[in-house]
């Protein structure tokens, strides 16, 4: 799914929420979100990132062993909120 899809499948949804919002300008809007819940991410080490309204992201560093070298992994799982 791309970020042209997920406006569609929205709007459909819910088309009051985006008054006379464009597609276009829809798709830059989450863009910019998107980015800022990445930003948020990046920062986290093994921890937490809670966004209201949404869920929250669970970020644990997971240590493996991959051809007798330990090697370690971000590993970011989303917990729905009132899932």
């Amino acid at each position: 799914m791309n970020l042209e899809e997920i406006v569609k499948n929205a709007r459909a949804e819910n088309q009051s929420a985006f008054g006379k919002v464009n597609d276009k300008r829809a798709v830059k809007i989450l863009r910019a979100a998107f980015r800022q819940v990445n930003s948020q991410l990046e920062l986290a080490k093994d921890s937490n990132v809670a966004i209201g309204g949404l869920g929250r992201f669970a970020i644990k560093n997971v240590e493996r062993e991959k051809d007798g070298v330990k090697v370690t992994k971000r590993r970011v799982t989303f917990h729905q909120r009132g899932a």
